[in-house]
């Protein structure tokens, strides 16, 4: 496998780094020190160019100006934490409210920005890359001094593998994950309303108007949420669900079912022959169709636009912090946090 560093640009005096990883089947994938990200996934096309199936940026001056999340690492905590409250132990921590009055995706300098350190280790069929970050105690007034590593492994099957380490010296919250954005047409002035989307899940969680989970769990049966069978994407967006009033489409947790074998989640564009196959240790994903657009204009020098890609979040269900229903994201300095999420790119 072939392994190259790019220059990735310059912000405020700081230079990043691209990480480009090409495998036997022409598969090309990078990643970037800023924010831990995904950058590119591209395929070969007749012609020999790289058709992109991920959302990404040129530059980490798109990075900063896009407020995008696109590819990140996203923590401490992933999603919203309503009013930014979090109760540790009994003591009230204040986060940013970076999302009106929420606290989101870890604050207004969340992993997404940070520079990570980074060792490449290569072996015959797979390549793997090791981010690593301190963040301190109080930094977006998060407790506790964090000690984070994202690896990320590149293989000959097309396997992206994600696993996730981190512990601390005192309580803290954490719930991480990436933030892909996936559109198999290789061409995001096409939306991915074309693509089927199935999830293993028989339960959804709806949101309040300022997407807070409402706290509890609904059965997916009888909804736009009824994902088990692979639907069109397009023919679900845009149904008459009162959640669409404020999400413009999905932007929703699943919990995951998994006493089922095999891939959790797959996003397929039967035209093309390409499909993404999810599996996760986390117990639940979020699904955002980006109905809303970002700072910028254009992804790739192309106009973006609605519904420009769509999200696989693995993570713990979001607002955990708040509801004992949804699980612990309190990481303690006697433990080590863990958890793998695989992106498996099918093109046959």
């Amino acid at each position: 496998m072939k392994v190259e560093i790019k220059p990735f640009g310059q912000y405020e005096g700081i230079d990043y780094s691209e990480i480009f990883i090409t495998n036997k089947q022409g598969t090309q994938i990078s990643f970037c020190d800023l924010g831990a990200r995904i950058n590119r996934w591209g395929l070969q096309n007749d012609k020999g160019e790289y058709e992109q199936i991920i959302l990404g940026h040129q530059n980490a001056q798109e990075v900063f100006d896009s407020g995008s999340y696109y590819g990140a690492t996203i923590g401490r905590v992933a999603g919203r934490v309503e009013l930014g409250q979090a109760v540790i132990d009994g003591q009230l921590y204040q986060l940013e409210t970076n999302d009106k009055a929420n606290h989101l995706h870890g604050g207004y300098d969340g992993f997404d920005l940070q520079k990570f350190n980074f060792d490449i280790i290569e072996a015959a069929d797979k390549v793997r890359v090791e981010f690593s970050l301190y963040d301190k105690a109080g930094h977006n007034q998060y407790p506790g001094n964090l000690t984070l590593k994202v690896t990320y492994t590149y293989n000959e099957q097309n396997e992206w593998t994600i696993d996730y380490q981190a512990t601390t010296d005192a309580p803290t919250i954490f719930n991480p994950t990436n933030h892909v954005y996936f559109n198999l047409n290789g061409n995001n002035t096409q939306s991915i309303e074309n693509h089927l989307l199935q999830v293993h899940s028989d339960k959804y969680m709806p949101l309040k108007n300022d997407t807070i989970p409402l706290g509890r769990l609904e059965p997916v049966g009888d909804t736009v949420f009824d994902l088990r069978e692979a639907v069109l994407i397009g023919d679900r967006v845009h149904q008459p669900e009162p959640q669409f009033d404020y999400t413009k489409g999905f932007d929703h947790p699943w919990l995951i079912d998994k006493t089922v074998e095999g891939p959790q989640a797959i996003i397929q564009l039967p035209a093309k022959n390409r499909r993404i196959e999810m599996t996760t240790t986390e117990n639940a994903v979020v699904i955002y169709t980006h109905g809303n657009l970002t700072n910028i204009k254009e992804i790739w020098g192309q106009p973006l636009l609605p519904f420009a890609g769509v999200t696989l979040e693995t993570q713990n269900l979001p607002n955990a912090i708040n509801n004992p229903l949804h699980g612990d994201t309190v990481l303690r300095p006697e433990d080590t946090f863990t958890s793998r999420t695989v992106y498996r790119l099918v093109t046959a």
